[in-house]
């Protein structure tokens, strides 16, 4: 009888290793796909084997996470990015897809917090700044969500929705239309988003 040597297991171990990483690897990318075709329902069960068979795959989980937002089940999106984030703190996107399914819930505060914990590692990401503003002016928070537009525009000079956000805002606050509230909500417009049109109609003319 033939014993195997000590080298062979870890040859048949790594081999093992390196056809599941693969395996895994390709069903994320079918997974993925999915999405980009907009059939997330269908992507739910490649990802729920995925986290069966390694249950420390936050990326999994964090797909599952959005899988279910963008099927408005915005609780059971939040479990799954919650199982990401116990995994992996360190990775900005999943506390950014957390926030964004507590802020449909109106937990405004939670989804604030999340952003904010979000920033942390990520400082230069726009949608984080805009949807953070989104959900300080739920709360009334004008002057918060006003600085939070402000740098949406530093980082990104044309983001439309920022200019019409800040306009929206800084009239909201200060109760009057200024010449630089007008600019902001026209160059909305320019840049597409039709909603400054009404605006500009009711404040600028």
């Amino acid at each position: 009888m033939h014993k195997i040597k000590p080298i062979c297991y870890i040859i048949l171990i790594l081999a093992l290793f390196l056809n599941c990483q693969k395996s895994t690897e390709q069903e994320l990318s079918k997974a993925k796909q999915l999405f980009s075709e907009g059939n997330f329902s269908m992507a739910v069960p490649i990802l729920e084997e995925i986290t069966k068979q390694d249950e420390n795959n936050a990326d999994a989980w964090n797909m599952l996470g959005i899988a279910y937002y963008e099927m408005k089940n915005f609780e059971q999106s939040i479990s799954y990015f919650n199982k990401a984030i116990k995994i992996n703190n360190q990775n900005y996107k999943y506390f950014y897809n957390r926030a964004n399914a507590q802020r449909e819930l109106k937990l405004l505060l939670e989804a604030i917090e999340d952003y904010g914990q979000a920033l942390t590692l990520e400082k230069n990401v726009v949608d984080i700044y805009f949807n953070r503003a989104v959900a300080l002016m739920s709360l009334n928070r004008k002057k918060e969500a006003i600085a939070d537009f402000e740098v949406c525009l530093q980082l990104d000079s044309k983001f439309a929705r920022a200019y019409f956000g800040l306009a929206s805002a800084q009239i909201s606050l200060n109760q009057s239309v200024s010449t630089e509230n007008c600019q902001h909500l026209q160059k909305a417009l320019d840049l597409g988003y039709m909603e400054a049109k009404e605006a500009i109609d009711l404040y600028c003319k």
